[in-house]
């Protein structure tokens, strides 16, 4: 079983307290991923929450005209593949190992279970993923206006 101690470091978990963390810990999975090696690949679909206990990842998606882009790059501490959970939609980009990745995952039907057992897990689960969405909305926002900047010249 995952320890808690491995688990409080993800941006997830942080206001978690050790009976929160043990609700989520007993549902966790632990995957080794080397070097280029694909964790999530864009059009899929989405089955998983990552967290990234050790390690970083690239995430790419493929833009008409220009093949693929490098969107983000994680480190460890950060956790992916929640947006596709929620919607129960396809994965909308890919995610690829840099290096040696040691990555946690919550598949979905723990996740949901989760979120349907205990509504303060369930409660800290989703603000940590708005708040971490909202950031991520920032960036990209951020970038498409220095993009757009960069082309009026």
């Amino acid at each position: 079983m995952i320890q808690r101690e491995d688990m409080k470091g993800n941006r997830l978990f942080r206001e978690f307290n050790d009976y929160e963390l043990d609700m989520v810990r007993v549902v966790v999975e632990e995957s080794l991923y080397q070097e280029g090696e694909a964790v999530l690949t864009e059009g899929e679909p989405g089955k998983r929450l990552y967290l990234i206990a050790e390690g970083k990842c690239s995430v790419t998606t493929q833009v008409p005209g220009a093949g693929t882009e490098e969107i983000s790059s994680l480190e460890a501490g950060e956790f992916f593949g929640e947006m596709s959970l929620l919607e129960s939609a396809p994965v909308s980009a890919s995610v690829y190992a840099r290096g040696r990745c040691r990555l946690f995952w919550i598949d979905r039907k723990a996740f949901e279970r989760l979120l349907d057992e205990d509504m303060p897990v369930a409660n800290k689960l989703l603000q940590a993923i708005v708040l971490t969405f909202c950031e991520r909305e920032r960036e990209t926002t951020r970038k498409m206006e220095s993009y757009y900047r960069m082309s009026r010249f």
